[in-house]
């Protein structure tokens, strides 16, 4: 197998050089060569409709294929929780992943040490890449050029520096016209039946993003990173609307949404409250809830797959084997008071970062009221013009009540952690039965935090794809527990064949 990626072809990994390789390999090897497989796909993840088309074709003939070869484990993968587990599928096919530059015998335990180093550099190399960009990115930002697809309103074009700069086009006044007829009173649905009699046709929830956009006012909004607060800037592109109209509109946005009180979600039926995070074992569709009436009248309610029609569960029963896996995650005192000072740990973490953030609110909080004394000085001065002035004003001052609320924000927070350590150590030393104590809202809760992707409910027990890591290892960590000796977390779930497992191999969270 050959693979390249866009960015690699420069670098002189070209399919043919890699063909010429293997080929060379394999003569001097006495191997025959059954098939050849192209690929052009980044090797993040196995996504890729080569390898799985190489897939297909290694089911189809096992028994028949002895080697995957390729030049470097690179080529194979540059994430090694996904290499690790296909690793593990290959061998069940029968068939020794080998890379010809890079050799490994992995019938001897000591080498899956070298294996490790030679998968997790090109792991590294990508996250450092994309730290890189992320970077650049914002540097970028800072500087007041945008570095995205242009917005609507805008195109690309060159400054006399010869960099890309973004200018407004033919759609500018469009934008500008939506604005301006919102601060007017028209709602947004009107809005867009205006927009599309002068033939720009726009979605409800993009012109919402439109109107609270910064970056139509000859702005930038600069994301947060890391320990960096996220900040507006000036750009160095013209604006589309002035600054005054654009606080105007979102204030009205702000008012609006306020106004319509309607909760974020909908609620979920008591008798059915699991809808949403099941999935068909079948077809692996989400499985929807109703229920069905007797010939007595009684109500039965089931979980059942409206795509394949093949699942149905009674509500009862899926309740019955959740409760089981619930029960079943046994810890010891040791393994508790461990994951009780962790917890501890991350709390009080916490709340260092919340002062941190405290103080720096406070602190972009006292330089812009700096910057409105100094507006009204310059003004009463007559050094600023006051047409000028409403603009400025406008900006500072909404910059100001947003730090505000932020500040509000933080100081609503419960820093009291030891009542939440203690909370969190007793649910977990006793998750069981504080399932049974939980109402429906903390059941869902719970359920969503150890299990991150849906389960797919069997005949006696379930099944997922992924486990909560903190919690996986704390289990296994419990060698005294019987069914941990085979890496199982509980005798009432199993690890889907697409998550990664672990053993003597390294695994990166």
């Amino acid at each position: 197998m050959a693979r390249v990626s866009s960015d690699e072809q420069a670098l002189g990994y070209s399919l043919r050089v890699q063909e010429d390789n293997i080929s060379d390999y394999c003569q001097r090897n006495d191997i025959l060569v059954v098939h050849v497989f192209r690929e052009d796909h980044s090797a993040k993840n196995f996504n890729r409709p080569e390898f799985q088309e190489f897939l297909k074709f290694a089911k189809k003939s096992k028994g028949n294929i002895d080697l995957l070869l390729f030049t470097t484990w690179d080529r194979f993968s540059r994430n090694i929780q996904d290499a690790y587990f296909m690793i593990s599928k290959l061998e069940k096919l029968g068939i020794v992943p080998m890379a010809i530059q890079q050799p490994i015998d992995l019938s001897i335990p000591e080498n899956k040490m070298m294996l490790a180093v030679y998968l997790v550099i090109p792991e590294i190399d990508n996250d450092r890449r994309s730290i890189k960009i992320r970077e650049g990115i914002r540097k970028a930002l800072e500087s007041g050029r945008w570095c995205h697809a242009a917005p609507r309103g805008y195109s690309y074009n060159q400054d006399h520096h010869s960099r890309s700069i973004i200018v407004p086009n033919d759609d500018a006044k469009h934008i500008r016209f939506a604005f301006e007829k919102l601060d007017q009173g028209l709602q947004q649905a009107d809005i867009i039946r205006e927009l599309k009699k002068r033939k720009f046709t726009v979605l409800r929830s993009r012109l919402s993003e439109i109107l609270r956009n910064p970056v139509y006012t000859g702005m930038i909004m600069v994301p947060a990173y890391e320990d960096k607060p996220a900040q507006l800037v000036d750009g160095l592109h013209e604006g589309i609307v002035d600054q005054t109209l654009f606080y105007r509109v979102q204030r009205i946005l702000h008012n609006n949404i306020k106004k319509m009180n309607r909760p974020k979600g909908y609620r979920k039926r008591e008798e059915l409250p699991y809808r949403g995070m099941l999935l068909c074992s079948k077809c692996h569709m989400p499985l929807t809830g109703s229920a069905s009436r007797s010939r007595s009248g009684q109500k039965y309610y089931y979980y059942h797959c409206n795509h394949c029609h093949k699942e149905r569960f009674r509500a009862e029963k899926v309740e019955e084997i959740i409760g089981k896996v619930m029960e079943s995650f046994k810890f010891r005192k040791q393994v508790s008071e461990l994951y009780k000072e962790m917890v501890r740990l991350i709390l009080k973490g916490g709340v260092t970062e919340r002062d941190a953030k405290r103080r720096n609110i406070l602190d972009q909080t006292k330089k812009l009221e700096g910057r409105l004394e100094k507006l009204q000085d310059m003004l009463a001065d007559g050094e600023l013009d006051p047409k000028d002035y409403q603009p400025m004003r406008a900006k500072y001052e909404f910059q100001k009540q947003s730090k505000l609320t932020e500040f509000d924000d933080l100081l609503g927070m419960d820093d009291q952690y030891d009542e939440i350590v203690k909370t969190g150590t007793s649910t977990i030393y006793n998750l069981g039965q504080a399932w049974i104590s939980e109402t429906i809202e903390g059941k869902i809760n719970l359920l969503g935090s150890i299990f991150p992707e849906k389960l797919e409910i069997l005949e006696e027990n379930c099944r997922t794809t992924k486990v909560n890591d903190f919690l996986r290892f704390i289990v296994q960590v419990d060698k005294e527990l019987k069914e941990n000796e085979k890496g199982q977390l509980s005798p009432y779930l199993k690890l889907s064949r697409q998550v990664e497992t672990t053993g003597v191999e390294p695994v990166t969270s």
